[in-house]
């Protein structure tokens, strides 16, 4: 059961906070492992200590760090082995770099991670992310999967609209059609930075679609129709003339009304009596 609204009003006044209490509780993030895991592990480590609350990692109780460092008995669910060998063999020479490389990180200014995040959860490389692109290029359409991760590592609005390109209409409505088809940008981002109405994105869209392979698809559709019409209405004149329901020249005459070429009314006055 979720806390009453009136408590969790009282809670953020106290600590001076805002949202839900529980906002931001879990992060889940894919790392590559060989050239990032290990900063962000000492970026963990030293976030309390960032934080003020302590002055070194091993103060902080909740933290891995006393046991990945000190010859202490550990928790079943703590795994330091893979930490602790990127620095040696040795358990105890492992120890005393890793300590010391965490230190380094108390004396310097460390960047956070985060900025460098693709699609809210990858950190790695362009060769990573390019592996995990092609995994979720299959899940395009599930919506269970948030937008900006569906479409890892897209194109800001800002690359498919140089300032040049913007004022070329033909130019402009061809990144636009890109940024909504091919992008996943909605009709209203793509609007808001433009400077543009949703509806009037929503017409360049309909119309750059409609004239490119829709257009094609109608033109042989309607040339595939009107020629089996033109064979139906042939035959159709060729059964009423047999039947003698009317004339040669009307049935010529007919023939040319429904769109029957020069060389189709020669080859229906060969084969009408």
């Amino acid at each position: 059961m979720p806390p009453r609204s009136g408590f969790v009003q009282q809670f953020n006044r106290q600590h001076d906070r805002t949202g839900h209490i529980f906002q931001g509780r879990f992060k889940s993030i894919l790392v590559e492992k060989k050239s990032h895991l290990l900063e962000l592990c000492r970026y963990i480590v030293l976030n309390p200590v960032a934080a003020g609350m302590v002055n070194s990692p091993s103060e902080y109780k909740w933290s891995s760090y006393r046991f990945t460092v000190q010859s202490v008995k550990h928790p079943e669910y703590l795994y330091s082995h893979w930490v602790l060998s990127q620095f040696s063999r040795k358990k105890k020479i492992a120890r005393k770099l890793y300590r010391r490389f965490v230190d380094e990180g108390i004396h310097r200014q460390i960047e956070k991670p985060w900025p460098k995040l693709v699609g809210q959860i990858i950190l790695g490389g362009k060769s990573f992310v390019s592996e995990i692109q092609v995994m979720l290029d299959e899940k395009r359409e599930t919506k269970e999967i948030p937008k900006s991760q569906r479409y890892l590592g897209r194109l800001s609005l800002i690359e498919l609209f140089p300032a040049r390109d913007r004022k070329d209409k033909k130019k402009r409505n061809r990144a636009i059609q890109t940024a909504h088809l091919s992008y996943g940008y909605t009709l209203k981002e793509i609007g808001d930075f433009l400077g543009l109405h949703d509806t009037a994105i929503n017409r360049v869209i309909s119309r750059e679609t409609l004239t490119k392979p829709v257009w094609k698809n109608m033109q042989l559709i309607l040339t595939v129709l009107f020629s089996t019409m033109q064979k139906y209405c042939l035959g159709r004149l060729a059964k009423n003339r047999r039947k003698k329901l009317f004339g040669l020249s009307d049935t010529l005459l007919m023939a040319q009304n429904i769109g029957l070429p020069p060389t189709g009314l020669i080859f229906l006055q060969m084969i009408l009596p």
